[in-house]
């Protein structure tokens, strides 16, 4: 399985774990935008206010600077939304049932032994890593002819594995695989939580 293939997956996946997310997320999004327009509306009222006893110059500069902070509150506010759709989405993969997350680090590993064209190697795993043990990877190696061990020290990341090659590193942590395709999700997600 090429590299191209498991990235398909992984947004795939993502962004059918994303779905579900995305409507609890979407109901949070429009609770906070609901609040940011009365504060919006509170504070064009202050500011209509002080119209009337400042000049017309001053309040049209205030109203300026209004805009761009609630704009910016609206901004930080979506960063935060696509931020925890992120965080869950990983949740999720982390959270996957033990054949289906099994089939998936396989695929990883598979792919990334492929890619490296190295037959040996250390697997570093999280500290939490209940899937990939001493036994899956000898069952691993006897299947692809590989000679993979497990590190002894545990990672502090959660899901996936690294996979070490001596001088270089393949990252296949699900941190890492969200990070390599964040800047695709981001779009679907604020797709999916703020078109109206």
């Amino acid at each position: 399985m090429a590299l191209a293939d498991v990235k398909l997956k992984i947004e795939e996946d993502a962004k059918r774990q994303a779905e579900e997310i995305l409507k609890k997320a979407k109901a949070e999004a429009d609770d906070i935008i609901s609040k940011a327009e009365e504060e919006a509306q509170k504070i064009q009222k202050e500011w209509m206010q002080r119209a009337k006893e400042e000049r017309e110059n001053v309040f049209k500069r205030r109203e300026i600077v209004a805009n761009l902070d609630l704009r910016k509150l609206e901004l930080a506010m979506k960063r935060a939304l696509i931020e925890e759709v992120l965080s869950k989405a990983n949740e999720e993969l982390c959270q996957l049932d033990s054949k289906t997350y099994a089939t998936f680090v396989t695929k990883l590993l598979k792919t990334a032994v492929k890619e490296s064209e190295a037959m040996e190697g250390v697997l570093y795993v999280g500290e939490n890593e209940k899937i990939i043990t001493s036994e899956w990877i000898a069952s691993f190696n006897e299947e692809n002819g590989t000679k993979l061990t497990l590190a002894h020290e545990r990672l502090p990341h959660k899901g996936g594995f690294v996979l070490n090659l001596g001088d270089i590193d393949i990252n296949c942590t699900f941190d890492m695989l969200i990070t390599n395709i964040k800047d695709d999700l981001e779009l679907i997600i604020a797709k999916a939580l703020f078109s109206n």
